[in-house]
């Protein structure tokens, strides 16, 4: 397990459950999705509208579509945002299988340097899901993390 996965594991029901209602919602659309992919125009569907439903999650996250071996591709990404990366694996992590869809999260290879490997990255990016609103995170105290 590696550090983003880590705090995705400490990122609680609440969080859990709103990422869970986008898969929902979003599988419940995967169809008219496919179909607004096959005209040129894009048809009458608003992708946007539809996405909508990843904002309870953070508003933050950023999405793409496009074409994959199995049909379509949902890409969930944090771009350079590295303290909403394990987020973007919690979404990928909680998706449903979905026929003739690749669910992808990714992030933009940057270096990441030593001291984001250790306790201090837990705190570092739970902080940030604390001043985001997301309350529902355990943080161990085995890393002697502390939030004040």
């Amino acid at each position: 397990m590696d550090p983003y996965d880590y705090v995705a594991s400490l990122i609680g029901e609440e969080t859990r459950a709103k990422i869970a209602t986008f898969w929902r919602v979003f599988a419940s659309k995967t169809d008219a999705i496919e179909d607004m992919f096959s005209y040129p125009d894009g048809g009458q569907l608003d992708i946007v509208e539809i996405m909508q439903a990843l904002v309870p999650v953070s508003p933050d996250l950023m999405w793409e579509f496009g074409p994959s071996d199995r049909g379509s591709r949902l890409c969930v990404t944090a771009e350079l945002r590295d303290e909403l990366r394990s987020l973007a694996r919690l979404v990928r992590q909680i998706a449903p299988d979905l026929p003739r869809w690749r669910l992808r999260w990714r992030f933009v290879d940057v270096l990441i340097q030593s001291d984001f490997r250790t306790a201090d990255f837990a705190q570092k990016a739970t902080l940030h899901f604390l001043d985001q609103g997301v309350t529902d995170i355990v943080v161990p105290t085995t890393l002697g993390n502390r939030i004040h």
